[in-house]
């Protein structure tokens, strides 16, 4: 798939490149430049997505806070009720209906990359990569566009365990670095609105990046 982004400016301090080889980078979303729907209003920090930016203030707690990114919906009431608008799916695989997606100040190759979810976990389905680094084909068939790698696509593990949990998919390995990360949901499954906390990239800066 094709969109748009936009990567920021190194504004961090990793570690100092050694013998050629590329340093690790541990690093907290910067900002979140999109996002299909929360529960908090405009202008608000309470429940919006806004509080993805930054290190992670409720984990491993685990209850109903202001402080964290919470999606407005959960179950499938929202879907059967009348007023429900009309759900276009183009494969019967693509189980994603909300997404988030926050930038990292440093590009970086993904090796890693950990959610904490303190309400009602287990809503992420899918995680995707930005790639600004397109063949000379691909930018001609689409000027100004990148691409979206998938990193993880999985179905939902909501259950009913009252407790925090950092949610650690295997990732699929990539070769470009990148600082722009979506994050896709379905709460269908879950029995209540899903809050996150914080989302971490580890990766490695590749050596000449600075």
């Amino acid at each position: 798939m094709h969109g748009r982004c936009a990567l920021g400016a190194n504004n961090t301090s990793p570690t100092p490149l050694i013998g050629g080889m590329a340093s690790k980078v541990s690093q907290f979303v910067k900002e979140v430049v999109n996002f299909s729907s929360q529960y908090g209003t405009h202008g608000s920090r309470s429940y919006t997505a806004a509080n993805l930016a930054g290190g992670f203030n409720i984990y491993d707690g685990y209850g109903d806070r202001t402080e964290a990114f919470v999606l407005r919906t959960y179950g499938h009431w929202w879907e059967t009720c009348p007023s429900a608008p009309r759900i276009f799916r183009n494969s019967e695989q693509f189980r994603s209906q909300d997404f988030v997606e926050v930038r990292y100040e440093v590009p970086v190759v993904p090796v890693a990359i950990d959610i904490y979810e303190t309400y009602h976990p287990g809503a992420v389905v899918r995680i995707l990569a930005c790639n600004t680094n397109l063949s000379v084909d691909k930018r001609k068939r689409h000027p100004g566009e990148v691409e979206w790698v998938t990193l993880f696509s999985g179905p939902t593990q909501c259950s009913n365990i009252a407790r925090s949990r950092k949610f650690s998919p295997p990732i699929k390995t990539i070769d470009f670095p990148t600082n722009l990360l979506r994050l896709e949901f379905n709460s269908g499954d879950c029995g209540y609105y899903t809050e996150l906390d914080g989302v971490e990239l580890h990766g490695y800066i590749k050596e000449g990046i600075l």
